[in-house]
């Protein structure tokens, strides 16, 4: 978002600039003040619309495809380790719909059944995993 401010405040800037340049018979205070302000509020307009877009990908459902890393676990299997990703964490996180061929049951602590997704099957889906931040 710092690039679009940037970009658009430099916009801003060269369209005024050609304002000075021409003479002030032709372009009076109150249409240089009227033109200010229109571009002043497509500036503002273009920020807004690029924070909501930010914030609308970062929380939507169907835009997210990073797992955050606090998701992820180790469960013991016949063949040792294996990493999977809670089903119930990535509700949570109302991240994107994973596929179904990456998810399987397993037996939690309490004896019931929990729903986890295998970590290979989603990133070889496109998923990225993110590390654990702590």
């Amino acid at each position: 978002m710092k690039r679009q401010l940037i970009a658009a405040v430099a916009a801003g800037s060269l369209a005024l600039s050609g304002l000075a340049a021409t003479p002030a018979a032709a372009w009076g205070e109150r249409e240089q003040n009227a033109l200010a302000l229109i571009l002043g509020l497509g500036i503002a307009g273009m920020i807004i619309d690029n924070a909501n877009r930010d914030r609308r990908s970062h929380h939507s459902g169907s835009a997210s495809r990073r797992i955050p890393g606090e998701c992820v676990y180790d469960i013991r299997t016949g063949q040792g380790l294996r990493s999977v990703v809670s089903k119930s964490c990535v509700e949570d996180y109302a991240l994107a719909r994973l596929p179904s061929e990456c998810a399987f049951t397993v037996r939690s602590h309490g004896g019931g059944n929990r729903v986890v997704y295998g970590t290979r099957c989603l990133k070889d889906n496109g998923f990225r995993i993110e590390d654990v931040r702590y």
